[in-house]
């Protein structure tokens, strides 16, 4: 008898949904951006370990986002852009500080670490991501670095301080409500919210048709939102260059390259129209700061990006070596 009421018990708790619940794998949310895996702030420690001596700090200084690090599996060159800007500068010692989603807002903060350094690097260069400048990348709650900043106003308020790690960003409920929500306003779309965006992006196509229509409407997401002086990582971006001139370093700064050609071909001659627009709200912005600019965002083939209708920036092995070329003949110009 007691062993059917216990047969029993056991088949009833077998299919309650407390034991379903307890009984089913966790699966941990997204990854959004991961942390630094138990290493102390990875930028910070490096730009504080390379240049405390003054005889040993780096020649150039290298900032980048993941167009710098990233590599496409088709590639034999398997060198990120940084080692091939390296490569192309044997005589100078490079410093890299990169990491994906790497803006104007971080670069400030690194360039404050930078300026309290013993001995600056002779050139910084810094390139400018138009994308960065977008709701897509802008407002992204992932990508504001947060726990870097503070990481990073820690240490210029105790240089003693311990740098501690950076946890991984995951995607909790609610976490993209808001920023789905956000209205933006392209000229070139009827599409209102960064969610609507977001939708698009998602949709999996099923012909070439809407395969190009879901790629047009990625490409003005990315890229042809109007840039505004007043844009608040414009603001960022000449705080960056006001760090590193007053510190002495030189700044060679340019325009990341883009999918020009697919873009022109998937919305029309008006994404080229966008993007000369936001290049010269750029350059304004910087005028009078006496930096290099160099403006490279149509400055490779479709060919050169991982496949052609790419709407970002990362190049293949071929793109990253045109690339690495173009800056390392500015650096020795400079």
């Amino acid at each position: 008898m007691w062993r059917r009421l216990l047969a029993r018990w056991r088949s009833r708790w077998a299919t309650s949904p407390v034991a379903i619940a307890a009984a089913a794998p966790t699966i941990a949310p997204a990854l959004l951006l991961p942390g630094s895996n138990g290493r102390p702030f990875p930028a910070l420690t490096a730009i504080r370990e390379a240049c405390a001596s003054a005889a040993h700090a780096p020649e150039v200084l290298l900032f980048g986002d993941s167009v710098m690090e990233r590599v496409s599996r088709h590639d034999v060159d398997r060198r990120d852009l940084g080692a091939l800007v390296a490569a192309a500068l044997p005589a100078l010692s490079v410093l890299k500080i990169s990491h994906s989603a790497f803006n104007p807002v971080i670069y400030a903060a690194l360039a404050r670490v930078v300026a309290q350094c013993p001995r600056v690097p002779r050139v910084t260069v810094l390139p400018i991501n138009l994308r960065c400048f977008s709701p897509q990348w802008d407002l992204h709650p992932a990508w504001q670095f947060t726990q870097e900043i503070a990481c990073i106003e820690a240490w210029l308020a105790d240089s003693t301080s311990e740098i501690p790690a950076l946890q991984d960003v995951r995607e909790t409920a609610g976490f993209l409500a808001d920023y789905a929500a956000q209205p933006v306003n392209y000229p070139l779309s009827g599409l209102r919210t960064v969610g609507e965006f977001r939708a698009r992006v998602l949709e999996a196509p099923g012909n070439d048709a809407a395969r190009d229509s879901r790629a047009r409407d990625i490409f003005i997401f990315h890229y042809t939102h109007p840039l505004t002086p007043d844009h608040r990582r414009l603001t960022a971006l000449r705080d960056t260059v006001a760090s590193l001139m007053g510190a002495g370093t030189r700044v060679l700064a340019y325009v990341t390259p883009v999918n020009h050609a697919a873009g022109v071909r998937l919305v029309s001659d008006a994404f080229a129209t966008s993007v000369r627009h936001n290049v010269r709200v750029l350059r304004a912005a910087l005028a009078g700061t006496e930096i290099q600019l160099l403006d490279l965002s149509d400055a490779l083939a479709a060919d050169r990006f991982f496949h052609e209708d790419l709407a970002t920036e990362h190049l293949n092995e071929t793109g990253r070596a045109e690339l690495a070329a173009r800056v390392a003949d500015a650096v020795r110009a400079v």
